[in-house]
């Protein structure tokens, strides 16, 4: 069918009014409408972002049929139609990934302004349980009961800082765990 795609890849209607009357090179289409008893046919090519997508074609099985040039035309309008809705169906289907695709780059910037929050976060305590852990090293060298108190406040401190810095990776990790919107 080389003869017909031809055409129909350059946005051409193709008229068959008659199976008989078409050129030497369409010697296969010949064959294969009559093996389908089509004595005429009209096809039209439907394009969707500029590729042949399909056809619609009519065909006559029992009388050769000049179609009219009007008719033609009105072939050509209901095969752009459908091109027309088959593209809207294509621009829908980019349109709801480029949203998703929004919807994901649209949390990677909330989840990168609170990476940013809680490296501030969880590094105040890190930072004072660091230096925590130095002053009761130090205490311990040179141990009195009142230095012993002290290194149990310190003790005390620097638990309640682990458990702070625990409580905000957790509230990172519901967060991250989150579903994405519908």
């Amino acid at each position: 069918f080389q003869w017909m795609l031809d055409r129909l890849l350059r946005g051409e209607v193709v008229h068959i009014a008659n199976v008989d009357a078409l050129p030497p090179e369409a010697s296969n289409l010949r064959s294969q409408m009559k093996g389908s008893s089509t004595v005429s046919s009209v096809v039209a090519p439907i394009f969707v972002q500029g590729k042949l997508d399909g056809f619609i074609g009519l065909s006559s099985v029992t009388k050769a049929f000049d179609w009219p040039q009007d008719r033609l035309g009105l072939i050509g309008v209901v095969a752009e139609m459908i091109a027309a809705s088959r593209e809207r169906i294509h621009l829908a289907g980019s349109l709801q990934a480029r949203r998703e695709e929004l919807i994901a780059a649209s949390r990677l910037a909330v989840l990168g302004e609170m990476v940013a929050g809680i490296a501030h976060e969880v590094k105040q305590p890190l930072h004072a349980i660091r230096n925590f852990a130095s002053a009761i090293g130090h205490a311990v060298d040179g141990a009195s009961p009142a230095s012993l108190e002290q290194i149990q406040q310190w003790s005390a401190r620097t638990q309640s800082l682990v458990d702070r810095t625990d409580a905000i990776i957790s509230r990172f990790r519901t967060f991250s765990r989150q579903s994405q919107p519908a």
